[in-house]
């Protein structure tokens, strides 16, 4: 028996994934996109997150001492503020 060829078998598992890829695609055109805030409350509670990160981000740079683990503190507080303001952008219709 002949081997197989690595690039054909991905071929055929592509073609078998289309519906997943579509669905997948649609994720990339809908989470790549400007969604700004559709109502007021949306940008309230927008604003309420940056206002206690804000707050959180002071506590850090005034409580921990300056080196690496404050720099990933500020960092990662940095991405949750960023995931929780798409949380809203992307979900709006359900909350608000």
């Amino acid at each position: 028996m002949p081997a197989r060829d690595p690039n054909q078998a991905r071929a055929e598992r592509a073609l078998g994934d289309a519906p997943a890829r579509e669905e997948l695609h649609d994720r990339v055109e809908r989470s790549l996109r400007n969604h700004p805030p559709a109502s007021d409350a949306a940008s309230v509670g927008m604003e309420s997150l940056r206002a206690e990160a804000r707050t959180l981000g002071h506590a850090l740079v005034n409580l921990c001492p300056l080196g690496r683990e404050q720099s990933l503190a500020l960092t990662h507080l940095e991405e949750t503020l960023m995931w929780a303001i798409k949380a809203i952008t992307l979900d709006q219709s359900e909350y608000y």
